[in-house]
């Protein structure tokens, strides 16, 4: 039983704690126990207490970097985004680095609202991409961010700077009617009105779904109204 293996290992260090094994096979219980803090633990103790062997220790925190990202996915399947951050953040500082891990930081950084750091990050994504597949989800993503961003300083009245941030997502993003709307609508608070209309019929054209059509119809019918006013 993994339990008795646990006490067993336990032992063998209060006996020996120099022993490197015993912290190392503790560690492996605790992750097929799903016990990722005992691990971690247990793989720290490792590179505390048992002899200088460096090559055995990057591979520990190489393995203590994939359990910090293991945690920080979680977290952000959860919605937990400051512990996701924080996650993210231990991998990094243990010498975990990837285009994947820095577009997740950059979802954690983007659900706390910290807009800035997040685009930061998804650039880093971005210029570590290795794939074509992992560019286009890096671009995907800074288009949304961007857009979220642009989302929040429309809700705030901001409306230069959220004019600014959507068209940053454009340039990101594949074409999206509910972003060339609200980029409309940003427009429009600035009584740019010729381009705000001309947007909003970019996004009428884009919008397969008939709801969403119907929505960005009343959006331009509004358009017409404040113009002709």
């Amino acid at each position: 039983h993994r339990t008795d293996a646990v006490g067993e290992f336990r032992r063998t260090i209060a006996l020996d704690p120099s022993y490197g094994s015993a912290y190392l096979k503790l560690a492996v219980v605790h992750v097929q126990m799903t016990n990722f803090e005992e691990a971690l633990q247990a793989y720290q103790a490792y590179l505390t207490q048992a002899p200088d062997d460096p090559h055995r220790q990057t591979q520990v925190r190489q393995l203590m970097g994939a359990l910090r990202v293991a945690q920080g996915d979680t977290a952000l399947q959860q919605l937990d985004c400051s512990m996701a951050q924080a996650a993210y953040e231990q991998a990094l500082a243990l010498g975990m680095s990837s285009s994947t891990l820095s577009q997740h930081l950059a979802l954690a950084l983007a659900g706390q609202a910290q807009f800035e750091l997040a685009l930061v990050r998804g650039q880093q994504a971005l210029e570590m991409a290795a794939t074509p597949e992992e560019q286009d989800q890096s671009r995907q993503m800074l288009g949304h961010l961007y857009a979220m961003q642009g989302n929040g300083l429309l809700h705030d009245q901001h409306f230069a700077q959220a004019t600014a941030a959507y068209e940053q997502a454009r340039r990101w993003m594949r074409p999206d009617p509910v972003l060339d709307e609200n980029l409309a609508v940003a427009l429009a608070r600035q009584e740019r009105f010729t381009e705000a209309i001309a947007v909003a019929k970019e996004a009428l054209g884009l919008s397969p779904d008939p709801e969403e059509a119907d929505h960005i119809r009343s959006t331009l019918g509004s358009l017409y109204v404040e113009y002709g006013n």
